[in-house]
């Protein structure tokens, strides 16, 4: 993590020299600008998605995540999001994994990412946020 995000408000607001990075967007004609992040990924690693996955002896490779919107603090960062996937064993993907939950917080996760893939994407319905195969150390899951 380099910097945060700031507005030319929010960086005014904390002080401490913060200056603006010129991330403000609006929701729509009738809303306040806001931080809003533009061109926001993680820096495409060294290995393919299938390198990154043989990493995993005993893990998860979440697919889609629901209930974002209502799961995440932005205040503290912790948050809890059902999600749908496969189970990974022995480095391979397995079973499918319906109507279970994933929980930790951004900080955490930026700590614990141990791989990066190469597979970097932007998805339509995301606007400007892409996304990679990640592998992180650790996380709290649940469900079946």
């Amino acid at each position: 993590l380099a910097t945060y995000l700031h507005t030319t408000w929010t960086a005014q607001r904390v002080g401490d020299g913060a200056r603006s990075t010129g991330n403000a967007a609006r929701a729509g004609y009738q809303s306040s600008p806001g931080v809003s992040p533009t061109n926001l990924h993680l820096v495409p690693g060294g290995r393919s998605a299938g390198e990154v996955i043989a990493m995993v002896d005993d893990g998860v490779y979440v697919q889609d995540v629901m209930g974002l919107h209502s799961g995440a603090n932005p205040i503290s960062g912790e948050f809890s999001v059902s999600f749908t996937g496969l189970a990974i064993r022995d480095g391979q993907l397995a079973e499918p994994i319906r109507e279970a939950a994933v929980s930790s917080t951004i900080v955490d996760i930026l700590r614990g990412v141990r791989a990066v893939a190469t597979d970097l994407r932007f998805y339509p319905f995301a606007g400007s946020l892409g996304g990679t195969t990640t592998l992180v150390a650790e996380m709290s899951v649940s469900g079946e």
